[in-house]
């Protein structure tokens, strides 16, 4: 939750980590953000600002459901929108569509830095590219 004070310092390291991947990138410098704090900004971004944004936008209700698998650490979701709500399980499940591939890369496309393309992308392209549009933020 914002308002506690542990929050806070996740926030900024998960902050920090994809600003310092946009100085990097500005000057044609690419590292990876590592794999154990992309996973936990997967987590937070999926928890804190998909959660409570997503179901507010205009395209949520062609969300359908979507699997996220991290290859490089430990990290599996299955984030779906139904009822007006962002529905979140930290799980391998099936859905509509599943992303693939090093956290990195799948944080920074949660948080639009690249397309998916890094990524295997399984099931419809559709939804991968109605959640692009719904996790704009």
């Amino acid at each position: 939750q914002p308002n506690t004070a542990e929050f806070w310092p996740r926030r900024m390291a998960n902050e920090t980590s994809v600003h310092r991947w946009d100085a990097q990138l500005a000057h044609g410098v690419q590292q990876p953000i590592e794999a154990a704090l992309a996973v936990d900004g997967i987590d937070e971004i999926i928890r804190v600002f998909i959660a409570t944004d997503a179901v507010d936008h205009p395209d949520a209700s062609l969300g359908g459901t979507l699997h996220l698998h991290t290859t490089d650490a430990p990290g599996e979701w299955l984030v779906q929108i139904a009822d007006g709500k962002v529905d979140v399980t930290r799980e391998h499940g099936k859905g509509d569509a599943a992303l693939r591939g090093p956290a990195s890369d799948l944080l920074l496309f949660l948080w639009g830095r690249q397309p998916a393309a890094p990524l295997e992308v399984f099931g419809d392209q559709a939804i991968v590219d109605n959640w692009a549009k719904i996790i704009d933020l």
